[in-house]
């Protein structure tokens, strides 16, 4: 992992080039607690560049090695980041946050031709 990503400076990530990655001290899939995957919208190789498409009741196939996990989305948001107050920037770090149940969190940029929101979407295992 190469790239930095931030919103506004109130948090840093690496993200992958060409690759969707799990953010550090993320839970894993199949465990409890959030796992958390950032991919690139719009450079380096695009691997997130139809995450915006996604919808509630969408299923997710996430393959780790030969192991493979379904999520359903549950949840769609789009975050405001550029010129965004510190209060929400703050509150929109809660969809990262460590939880006591088993989920998938996908984040991006968007728009695809530019980067002042992100695109998070929730995931539960699915029934």
């Amino acid at each position: 992992m190469n790239a930095s990503a931030g919103i506004d400076g109130l948090v840093t990530w690496r993200v992958a080039e060409y690759a969707a990655g799990f953010h550090r001290g993320t839970a894993r899939p199949g465990h409890v607690g959030n796992t958390v995957i950032a991919g690139h919208n719009n450079i380096l190789g695009e691997v997130f560049r139809d995450l915006h498409r996604l919808a509630p009741g969408d299923t997710i196939v996430l393959w780790v090695g030969s192991e493979h996990y379904q999520y359903q989305v549950h949840a769609v948001y789009r975050l405001p980041v550029t010129g965004a107050p510190m209060e929400i920037l703050r509150d929109n770090l809660r969809l990262l946050s460590p939880t006591a149940d088993q989920r998938l969190t996908l984040i991006t940029c968007w728009p695809p031709w530019s980067n002042t929101h992100r695109t998070v979407i929730v995931c539960f295992p699915a029934p």
